[in-house]
Formats: structure tokens, C-alpha cells, sequence
């Protein structure tokens, strides 16, 4: 499968073998995220709604 995003102090990507192999910075912690099917990256933080040009794709099942 694919990475894994969690949400938290930042968003963190992790591999499948559960190494963490980046990590998206935001001024607090992150309620949520959500890989668009747009190419960018949702995050929902405190008061703001941000939105990350990435180049992950979701996988639809």
C-alpha cells in the first residue's frame, strides 16, 4: 500500500514500513487532513483551512 498522513503536531508521512519519511509544518496542531483528488493536501487547524500543492495521489478503492 501506501503512505500513510496523520495529522498532529503538523502532518506526518509515513512509509509502509512505519518509518516516518516527512513532515508538513503548520503554526499548531492539525485537527485532520485529507488527500484531495485535486492534487492538494486539506488541513484543518484551530481557526484555519489550509490547502498544500502535493504530489501524492489518492488511491480511490
Amino acid at each position: 500500500m501506501g503512505n500513510v498522513w496523520l495529522s498532529g503536531d503538523g502532518i506526518s508521512i509515513v512509509n509502509p514500513q512505519g518509518k516516518r519519511i516527512g513532515v508538513i509544518r503548520i503554526n499548531g496542531p492539525a485537527a485532520n487532513c485529507e488527500l484531495g483528488a485535486d492534487g492538494y493536501l486539506y488541513i484543518a487547524a484551530n481557526k484555519h483551512l489550509m490547502r498544500v500543492k502535493v504530489k501524492a495521489q489518492k488511491i480511490l478503492a
